[in-house]
């Protein structure tokens, strides 16, 4: 042993010098830098779990935009309004608050801010929903994690996937609009769901329609289902028109709210 480090350090010798470390920039970190705790679970969980990963840095980006960039400290988001903490929310255990969209919206003729914040599972089968608060942190109402935004209105959609073999699953579009108290909700029974606002008063929507196995052309590869257009029109005060752009091609299966005609559809609001 004494021989093998006598040895090394005698070959040591014979090399240079390592060079010394480059000087350290001494300039305040750029306002856009998110602080992370160095370490501890939620600053673990964050950088090894993907999902999670990912949803914090589109987060950042949008606390960016807000000008609040370090409202994220760990698993503890806080939201300011002229210096005032408006509204904090810290991760449960395998659980995740992520801000998802800052909106502005009049409602009631007042404009004001609004913060969409997404609440997802880790670790497990995510079954997301988001809630919407006001710009002092007082929460409007929770609704699934597909909402696209025009204003004060909301086209909100889910799927209920089919596992089994056969089974249909179903598309589900609702309007909520929050332009007024109270505020109004518009289902439809189309198997349909939002695609992205064209105008304040016209929606562009894709409706799935489940098709038997090798029905025909028009079908997606798995067979099932037969994508077709369609759009959502404002046609009154409290009234919303959902119309197929076209008629399915494929043989259709025998389900609820599933027509070989186009669908043509007209919903009145309700109060909720």
């Amino acid at each position: 042993m004494l021989l093998t480090a006598a040895l090394l350090l005698a070959a040591g010798c014979d090399q240079k010098p390592a060079p010394p470390p480059a000087p350290q920039a001494t300039t305040a970190p750029a306002p856009t830098t998110i602080k992370k705790p160095a370490t501890g679970p939620a600053y673990v969980e964050a950088e090894t779990d993907p999902d999670k990963r990912e949803w914090r840095e589109q987060e950042a980006l949008l606390l960016k935009e807000l000008g609040q960039p370090e409202a994220r400290q760990g698993d503890t988001l806080t939201i300011r309004r002229d210096g005032k903490v408006v509204l904090s929310l810290t991760d449960p255990e395998n659980e995740a608050w992520v801000l998802t969209d800052v909106i502005t919206m009049t409602r009631d003729g007042v404009e004001q801010i609004h913060y969409e914040v997404s609440h997802h599972l880790t670790g497990q089968v995510d079954e997301p929903s988001a809630t919407l608060f006001d710009q002092n942190g007082v929460e409007i109402e929770t609704y699934s994690d597909w909402a696209i935004w025009r204003g004060a209105i909301a086209a909100i959609s889910w799927s209920d996937q089919g596992y089994d073999v056969g089974s249909p699953g179903n598309n589900t579009l609702e309007l909520h609009d929050l332009t007024k108290t109270p505020h109004r909700k518009y289902v439809f029974k189309a198997r349909c769901n939002a695609s992205r606002w064209i105008s304040d008063t016209e929606l562009k929507v894709v409706c799935s329609r489940p098709a038997l196995q090798d029905a025909s052309p028009g079908v997606q590869p798995n067979g099932t289902l037969e994508n077709t257009d369609a759009v959502v029109t404002r046609v009154g005060p409290n009234a919303w028109r959902l119309r197929e752009l076209r008629a399915p091609k494929a043989k259709l299966m025998d389900v609820e709210n599933n027509p070989p005609t186009a669908y043509d559809e007209t919903v009145e609001g309700v109060a909720f």
